[in-house]
């Protein structure tokens, strides 16, 4: 922080203010119901449908992913992440950094691989559709997110340099500007959140099936919007403050934390939202009138 906000801070209390066990509840609930909803995606797969597809492969690096981010999230409990800055220790500033730095990466490759493995699932819902350009745009959309997750992995990676930097370093002069980055990647971020969402809509739409069941279809697919909120919620969390009051991010509890929560949130209901269309033959399978 800035010299003369650092000035103004108070003394360290010997009872900070935290913002409880969010941080160690948050990755340990959602990371579950992650791993409970690919379990029963390769259920279907494996025993049902007797196939793996690529996009099972893809989704399951992403939750590979997502149980690093969980455990990143939660060590960053342990080294002040929970509470305001001047009540964290010197001795945490190099883990505390460095977690910053894993959880940006662990959430380019979640997204990066959740976002492939639905756009591999539409390619394979063309095959003998006919919808003019279709394939096109998801060939487009697959190579837009490629470039995405090296791109900015590649950036947030090397942001610092030497790398060991990034975690290191007190004053920052070593890094490239993170606000910059972390504005550009989340805008793209956004956006084809909202365009991979609603690019099965005339995947459904020619679906030689009762309008019933392309209705339900598309309830299952919109879901993803549950995901997209997050996001704008966590961006939100991410950008808003610092306009409004320079000093907020560093004076308001746990807030680069609830950032953390927003993260762990957003990935794991990305994977489950993308998951959960896949289990339909298993709700066919219990629930034959759904």
């Amino acid at each position: 922080p800035p010299y003369e906000l650092a000035a103004s801070w108070p003394f360290p209390s010997p009872n900070p203010s935290t913002r409880g066990p969010v941080l160690l509840l948050l990755p340990l609930v959602f990371t579950t119901l992650t791993l409970l909803t690919l379990s029963l995606r390769l259920y279907v797969r494996l025993r049902l449908i007797k196939c793996l597809y690529r996009e099972d492969h893809l989704i399951v690096l992403a939750g590979l992913g997502a149980v690093g981010l969980g455990a990143v999230v939660a060590h960053a409990h342990t080294v002040g992440w929970d509470r305001h800055q001047w009540d964290q220790r010197l001795e945490w500033f190099e883990a505390s950094e460095l977690d910053m730095w894993l959880v940006q990466l662990f959430f380019i490759v979640i997204m990066a691989f959740v976002k492939l493995s639905t756009l591999a699932l539409y390619g394979r819902m063309t095959v003998g559709i006919s919808i003019p350009y279709y394939k096109i745009v998801n060939r487009g959309m697959i190579l837009v997110m490629i470039g995405w997750g090296v791109g900015f992995f590649t950036a947030t990676v090397f942001g610092c340099w030497p790398i060991e930097m990034y975690w290191k370093s007190r004053s920052g002069d070593e890094c490239t500007n993170e606000y910059v980055r972390l504005a550009v990647g989340t805008i793209v971020n956004i956006v084809t959140d909202f365009v991979v969402v609603l690019m099965p809509l005339p995947i459904i739409w020619k679906l030689q099936r009762p309008m019933r069941e392309k209705i339900i279809l598309w309830i299952l697919m919109a879901v993803g919007l549950i995901h997209v909120r997050s996001d704008v919620q966590l961006r939100y969390h991410l950008f808003v403050p610092p306009p409004l009051s320079p000093t907020s991010l560093l004076t308001t509890p746990g807030l680069g934390g609830l950032a953390f929560a927003y993260t762990v949130v957003e990935c794991n209901l990305a994977i489950m939202c993308t998951s959960i269309p896949t289990l339909r033959p298993l709700a066919k399978k219990y629930m034959p009138k759904l």
